[in-house]
């Protein structure tokens, strides 16, 4: 009984210590390159054609940040972003999000996941050969129906 009560304490000491951390490691707001939807854009973003798919709008923007993830030691060099609306124009948040990235020599990479990060879901990506670019975002929002979007966009 006491060995299983040290375990507890000390499951919930390890529960309570890595929270915060995790919260700090998932923050991006300290990343040069970052645009909120209120700023005015980054010269380093570009903004993807919008689509709507059975009644939800997808928004995208692709942020330069290869400057700010070198200083970091990352090798990661864009930053994706995407927004969701409904036909109101308010925000929506889904219930999953990833991404698919095709090169510009034709390579399809494995999916990855987005992360919610306020207004928008966001991920890093490597995407250091010249060229165009595909991103196929797939959701599913909580009426249950999965949704694809797909961008493009040139890389130099």
């Amino acid at each position: 009984m006491l060995k299983r009560s040290l375990v507890n304490v000390a499951l919930s000491l390890a529960l309570t210590v890595s929270w915060p951390l995790m919260a700090a490691a998932a923050d991006h707001t300290g990343m040069a390159g970052t645009v909120e939807r209120t700023k005015v854009p980054h010269k380093k973003t570009s903004s993807l054609d919008a689509q709507t798919v059975d009644g939800i709008k997808a928004s995208a923007q692709l942020n330069d940040v290869r400057e700010a993830m070198a200083k970091a030691g990352k090798e990661e060099t864009h930053h994706l972003l995407v927004f969701f609306t409904n036909q109101a124009g308010a925000a929506i948040k889904s219930d999953v999000v990833a991404v698919k990235v095709t090169s510009p020599d034709g390579i399809e990479g494995q999916a990855l996941p987005l992360h919610g990060m306020g207004l928008h879901y966001g991920v890093d990506l490597k995407l250091a050969q010249p060229g165009t670019y595909q991103f196929a975002v797939g959701t599913q929002f909580s009426d249950g129906k999965k949704r694809q979007f797909v961008f493009s966009t040139a890389v130099k």
